[in-house]
């Protein structure tokens, strides 16, 4: 995970929006004053209420137009700055409806509205939550579209799953790359607004120039892909080797070379078992041994016979048998 220049982003960002400003500053313009239009009707038919002494209230239907209005803006701002960094606008009439044609209306519209929805329930726990919620699912709607260029349809949290992937170790960066625009948006307090004119295009458009960066970095798919998809296409961040701007990125300043595969060290071939040597086993020298004479065998000496006992008792005398025996009395 490389981080991401911000210098370098800006740079690219104004390389851009050159020759593009016009039709930025005419989209940015045009999505703005719908929603005040209608801002506009509504707290004036307030303000009526109040003056005739009635109870002032809203208009439902003008509360639903705005809040359509509010998810058209948001959504087609996102798209429309995103084709115009990667230089495949086609123009200011097509870009207010890029992001509803070719199908992409459903994807997109459940795409934002469960983006806000959880959101909005991660926030009830505290609003630090609800900020890191947001930066997780901001590259959802990009998804969607560089979907629908590979031909295939975002369904249920397909994008947001996929963006919650994409912005892992980059929420931060995106922050701090918003932060810095902060500056710019209080001088344009001072210019009552006017500065906004140059200020909200240049960081919308930077902000697609973050995901083309997340992009460039991704090695691996982030998203299914729809195996009828046309091949080649310039486009599709969920696929490794896609989503390179038309205009942008070069492999000198980093952002469209994918990271360097790790080399495979060649293991040392193995060294043949030797044999195991026994235990206080004598060492075997090389040099001959010269023979020794052989002894002579001395002769056995013969055993000398052994002598037959001499018995010391008196042979018995023989018997005459005639001879009567004693009288026993």
């Amino acid at each position: 995970m490389n981080p991401i220049n911000r210098a370098q982003l800006k740079a690219q960002t104004k390389a851009s929006l050159q020759g593009k400003w016009g039709l930025a500053v005419g989209l940015l313009i045009t999505l703005s004053i719908i929603p005040v239009i209608l801002a506009a009707i509504q707290f004036s038919s307030i303000a009526a209420a109040a003056a005739a002494r009635q109870l002032p209230t809203a208009s439902p239907f003008i509360g639903i137009l705005i809040a359509i209005a509010g998810i058209y803006t948001a959504i087609t701002g996102i798209v429309a700055f995103l084709h115009i960094f990667d230089g495949t606008d086609q123009g200011y009439g097509k870009e207010l409806t890029s992001a509803f044609t070719d199908g992409k209306t459903g994807a997109n519209l459940v795409t934002y509205i469960l983006q806000i929805v959880f959101t909005f329930l991660w926030s009830m726990l505290f609003w630090i939550p609800g900020i890191v919620a947001s930066y997780s699912y901001s590259m959802s709607l990009y998804i969607v579209d560089d979907w629908a260029k590979q031909g295939y349809k975002a369904q249920g949290t397909e994008a947001i799953t996929a963006s919650k992937n994409m912005m892992k170790g980059h929420k931060g960066e995106l922050f701090v790359l918003d932060l810095s625009f902060l500056g710019w948006y209080i001088l344009s307090g001072f210019t009552f607004g006017l500065l906004n004119l140059y200020v909200t295009p240049y960081h919308m458009a930077t902000r697609a120039a973050f995901y083309r960066a997340l992009v460039a970095q991704s090695a691996t798919p982030v998203a299914p892909v729809n195996p009828m998809a046309p091949t080649g296409a310039p486009y599709g961040a969920p696929q490794a080797g896609y989503g390179q701007p038309v205009q942008g990125y070069t492999p000198a300043q980093g952002y469209t070379q994918a990271p360097a595969q790790p080399v495979q060290a060649q293991a040392a071939p193995m060294q043949p078992n030797q044999p195991a040597q026994p235990y206080n086993a004598v060492p075997v020298y090389s040099q001959p041994v010269a023979p020794q004479p052989a002894q002579p065998v001395q002769p056995v000496q013969p055993t000398a016979p052994v002598q037959p006992e001499q018995s010391t008792e008196n042979p018995a005398e023989p018997t005459d048998p005639t001879a009567q025996p004693p009288y026993q009395g």
